[in-house]
């Protein structure tokens, strides 16, 4: 009798949470999109910053109040929310409209270390981005405003804390736009949600106010999740944001929001059945 040849079994791939993560950064940095992105974010973020440092050398002289040098560098925040609340959107839905979502979770049946994953990898690419970009606008900005008098003080607490405030007030918006993708699914759908959050919704409440003129209202105004985030970048009581919170109790509310949306994503992506 003679012995069988028995094929040896294939080695398994074991998943682990690296290597998911991983494989969504790869998804990230290959879609052209993300280089579209991170490009305009730059440019906006050093192109605002370069631009208002030559107006407020103009200014410097004769306003009575002159805008803090530090508030130049966050000057494209409001521009660059857009772009990366883009860009978490699509991290998500991305994979629903040409259908890839099916491979991802065929490979990795589990859904919370999928989002989770995809969560982490649109954290930690948005920090470095809006900081390397925040850097880029200091470095193009500081030789003009220093010929005015009016360079950024890097020791001045409050102006550090309106730069570092910027690049995490961005970095929470892309989190919560990742929430908002995987809740929504859907690319044009989940982009209304972030721009009437961030944009519309601030001023439509503003614009209700005006018309019956509730106080109320104008107390819920100060806790929505742009203008709260936003105090974190005031220097000086120049903000101007219409919240009345402190700089480090704005930028909590907006991150409440963020993990709000964060939980309840996890929670329906993990019972949807795609």
């Amino acid at each position: 009798m003679s012995a069988l040849d028995v094929p040896a079994a294939e080695p398994r791939i074991r998943l682990t949470f690296p290597g998911i993560a991983r494989s969504e950064w790869i998804k990230l940095r290959t879609v052209r999109s993300t280089v579209w992105i991170a490009a305009v974010t730059f440019g906006v973020m050093v192109g605002l910053a370069t631009f208002l440092s030559w107006g407020i050398n103009g200014i410097a002289d004769t306003s009575e109040q002159p805008i803090p040098s530090a508030t130049i560098l966050t000057a494209g925040v409001t521009l660059a929310q857009l772009t990366l609340g883009v860009l978490g959107v699509l991290l998500v839905t991305g994979e629903y409209a040409n259908g890839s979502i099916r491979a991802t979770l065929s490979a990795v049946p589990r859904r919370p270390s999928v989002l989770a994953a995809k969560t982490i990898v649109a954290g930690l690419t948005t920090l470095v981005l809006a900081a390397v970009s925040v850097g880029a606008a200091f470095l193009a900005s500081q030789p003009i405003l220093a010929t005015g008098g009016t360079a950024i003080d890097l020791a001045d607490g409050e102006q550090v804390r309106a730069i570092v405030g910027g690049v995490l007030y961005l970095t929470l918006v892309t989190l919560f736009s990742v929430g908002i993708g995987a809740i929504v699914t859907h690319t044009a759908g989940a982009i209304c949600v972030v721009v009437g959050v961030f944009f519309a919704l601030p001023i439509l409440v503003q614009v209700v106010q005006a018309i019956v003129g509730l106080d109320w209202l104008g107390q819920i105004h100060g806790y929505l999740p742009s203008v709260a985030g936003q105090q974190i970048m005031t220097v000086g009581g120049s903000g101007g944001f219409g919240s009345s919170l402190d700089p480090w109790a704005g930028l909590a509310v907006l991150a409440g929001y963020a993990a709000l949306s964060l939980v309840t994503a996890f929670w329906v992506f993990n019972r949807r059945d795609d």
